[in-house]
């Protein structure tokens, strides 16, 4: 079904029959366009399912800051990334930001990552800037303006 600008539309993860690409002028919903338009355009099962508090964001920031990384690669893409030993603060970053979540077995154990590519991985970045050390800072505005964005989708 072509969805309008106009029109909000409820996108059911249940039914998600892989990657759709969107023309310049069709949207899943207002709420999407308005995060495309400033970002990039998102794959629907990647979108977070929960809001962030203030809290939420501040709890992000600290571990993104001790555990994170932030890489852009040749195509310009940027990426976040987190690894951790528990598998609830992947499942709650997952949650709150949208991404993926791998497992990567090594010898000394299993070890979880959540990864935000694209748009996702931008929005994030910018809603925890404020709240990095200035050397992650630096980095973030590196990877940041290296643009021109781009689509993940």
């Amino acid at each position: 079904k072509r969805r309008g600008a106009s029109t909000l539309a409820v996108v059911a993860k249940a039914s998600y029959e892989g990657p759709k690409r969107y023309s310049k002028r069709e949207w899943c919903s207002v709420s999407c366009q308005n995060r495309c338009l400033r970002l990039g355009r998102v794959r629907q099962d990647l979108l977070p399912t929960a809001k962030p508090t203030v809290i939420d964001i501040a709890w992000a920031a600290g571990l993104f800051e001790g555990e994170g990384s932030i890489q852009a690669n040749a195509n310009r893409t940027s990426q976040a990334t987190i690894t951790q030993k528990d598998r609830w603060v992947i499942d709650r970053l997952r949650a709150l930001f949208g991404g993926r979540v791998s497992i990567e077995r090594k010898p000394f154990g299993v070890y979880y990552r959540w990864c935000i590519t694209g748009a996702l991985a931008r929005g994030f970045l910018m809603t925890v800037y404020s709240l990095l050390s200035p050397r992650r800072q630096a980095r973030a505005r590196e990877v940041l303006r290296r643009g021109p964005f781009r689509s993940v989708a």
